[in-house]
């Protein structure tokens, strides 16, 4: 999900509001980054435990 304050005709006068759009992309984008981590981590996770059920 992308958040674009623009798109909503709204205009950032301010540098606070300009500050403010900028960590709000950043933490947006550094949770996807999280997400995927997560989502590679649980794949893998999911490989291994299959593996190991075929050796009990």
């Amino acid at each position: 999900m992308k958040f674009n304050i623009k798109d909503r005709g709204h205009r950032l006068g301010s540098t606070y509001e300009q500050e403010l759009e900028k960590k709000i992309k950043s933490t947006i984008d550094f949770n996807s980054e999280i997400i995927d981590f997560n989502e590679k981590l649980q794949a893998e996770n999911s490989e291994y435990l299959g593996r190991e059920k075929e050796f009990q």
